[in-house]
């Protein structure tokens, strides 16, 4: 049979014994980080080694991680508007007809008209 010593939960300061903190409930023995396995100290909210929240399990912090998405979107987004820009400002346009600084355009046809 194991000894259960009394310890001071790192949560609310009750005494505590077992695995978990009988007035708050808080998870008295070290947990394993979700990301990367690391074992956490008692009353550790972050993991030391990745960052991750304690608790947090492998799906969601991989989810909590993947904040890159926006950036990539955003730099697909100024890369496109930067290769139009460039077409733009690259392609030959043809000069406007002007007459005296004014642009003209061709007068319509209006022989067929009745």
């Amino acid at each position: 049979m194991s000894t259960e010593t009394a310890t001071t939960c790192p949560n609310c300061g009750a005494p505590a014994s077992g695995k978990f903190c009988g007035d708050c409930g808080a998870n008295l023995g070290g947990v394993d980080c979700g990301r990367c396995g690391t074992r956490l100290s008692a009353g550790a909210r972050f993991c030391h080694l990745c960052g991750t929240e304690a608790g947090a399990s492998g799906r969601a912090a991989a989810v909590s991680s993947s904040n890159a998405v926006p950036w990539i979107i955003t730099a697909v987004a100024v890369t496109a508007l930067v290769v139009l820009l460039a077409v733009m400002v690259n392609s030959p346009t043809p000069p406007p007809q002007t007459s005296q600084g004014v642009a003209t355009r061709p007068a319509p046809d209006i022989s067929n008209m009745t």
